[in-house]
């Protein structure tokens, strides 16, 4: 006799409990991976950015959804990496466009 399907019935405490977990794990990764990331790269603010690319914050904004460059948000913040923005300016990449 062969079984094709297998039925798993779990409570609603169960749902939540594995959820739980699994929220516990990915904010404990992602907190490590940003640990990690900040002892190897330098980010600068949106404003830093756009001193150093010589633009407003709304053409960054729209480079960045763009993707000309690319930022990390951080709650409600966007970032830069010293390297992305080095790259765009070397490279020359944001203002061919």
């Amino acid at each position: 006799m062969d079984i094709d399907t297998l039925t798993i019935v779990l409570s609603p405490k169960d749902i939540n409990q594995i959820s739980e977990a699994n929220r516990k794990i990915f904010r404990e990764e992602i907190e490590a991976y940003a640990k990690a990331l900040q002892k190897t790269t330098k980010f600068i603010s949106h404003q830093e950015a756009c001193k150093e690319l010589q633009c407003s914050p709304p053409t960054l904004t729209r480079w960045r959804l763009k993707s000309y460059i690319t930022g990390v948000q951080i709650g409600r913040k966007y970032f830069y990496t010293d390297e992305e923005v080095n790259r765009a300016k070397t490279q020359g990449l944001l203002y061919k466009h």
